[in-house]
């Protein structure tokens, strides 16, 4: 019963995020890992704590999902799920950095999926 808990929790975590993310992207919003010709880097809002939070989103609902259905396939896929963006955040990174001058900036301050536990450091210090 506490594991279906978790999961609605999970679930709904994973919702907020993803508002946010696509709030915040408004209209350079591409599934495409190639970002829009005209879109400006993103760094404020849930974008100041990680880089990809869609994906982070999107892996804390595969994670739901696979603690939900407690099946090893479901552990599997998650896990592939993880490979997965992991692969298409460096592909998009890529595209980012040589689109957008300040990218490995960004990069060396904000993780790519969980934000760290420990203080955030000042993106406008630099």
């Amino acid at each position: 019963m506490w594991l279906i808990a978790v999961s609605v929790l999970l679930v709904f975590c994973s919702a907020i995020i993803l508002m946010f993310s696509f709030s915040h992207l408004g209209s350079a919003l591409t599934a495409n890992p190639v970002p829009k010709v005209a879109a400006p880097l993103q760094t404020g809002g849930v974008y100041s704590y990680v880089r990809h939070p869609i994906y982070t989103g999107v892996l804390i609902l595969g994670f739901a999902v696979a603690i939900y259905r407690g099946t090893l396939i479901s552990l599997v896929a998650f896990l592939a799920l993880v490979l997965l963006l992991n692969f298409k955040a460096r592909w998009e990174e890529r595209f980012l950095a040589a689109k957008h001058e300040g990218y490995s900036s960004y990069i060396d301050q904000v993780p790519r999926f969980f934000p760290h536990l420990r203080r955030r450091r000042n993106m406008n210090a630099r």
